[in-house]
């Protein structure tokens, strides 16, 4: 007996909607863009307004590190394709990015689709659940405790700053010498 079913499987959404990039992905990226999750497939897309690089994953979106998306994007190897595709946002209605590119984490490739596509595909294979309960209401004190605890917690001491920002630097120029390893062996 033959079932019919709604669901397409993932090869076939993915063959049919996403078109595979062929560009290296470092083994840094996510840290070069400051991507903070841990999900498999990422949105990820150039937002003009702000000069940024965005991303969601489904449970978090937010902007990355500029600088680290530059690098990677500019470099030889990437910015031929990446220049042909429409995953810039204008932060204007009238000229919204038509696409979004998508990173599989695990098999470290990049796909490039339909914005509204990928959007959805992120959030199915990473399985977010919509919450659909009451809203949380918090009182002001309650609101006042969290943001003295993040105060707290994001206190940063200049040293600790500067090892950071020494260690990004490192993150980039690791990032830019294995990009520039693959361009060498395809060449």
């Amino acid at each position: 007996m033959m079932v019919k079913s709604n669901v397409i499987p993932f090869e076939r959404r993915r063959t049919e909607h996403l078109r595979p990039l062929g560009i290296p992905v470092p083994p840094t990226l996510e840290e070069a863009i400051c991507y903070p999750g841990n999900e498999r497939y990422v949105a990820l897309w150039w937002s003009r307004s702000g000069e940024d690089i965005a991303f969601d994953d489904g449970y978090r979106s937010g902007t990355g590190y500029s600088y680290g998306w530059l690098a990677f994007a500019r470099h030889e190897a990437i910015a031929p394709i990446l220049s042909r595709l429409d995953y810039v946002d204008y932060d204007d209605d009238d000229r919204t990015a038509r696409e979004r590119l998508l990173l599989d984490r695990y098999q470290r490739r990049f796909f490039c689709g339909r914005a509204e596509f990928v959007m959805a595909f992120v959030r199915e294979e990473n399985m977010v659940v919509e919450h659909d309960g009451p809203p949380i209401v918090l009182t002001q004190g309650q609101l006042d405790e969290i943001a003295a605890t993040m105060r707290e917690h994001l206190a940063v001491p200049r040293e600790e700053l500067e090892r950071r920002m020494e260690e990004h630097r490192r993150q980039l120029k690791q990032m830019l010498d294995w990009l520039d390893l693959q361009a060498s062996r395809s060449r």
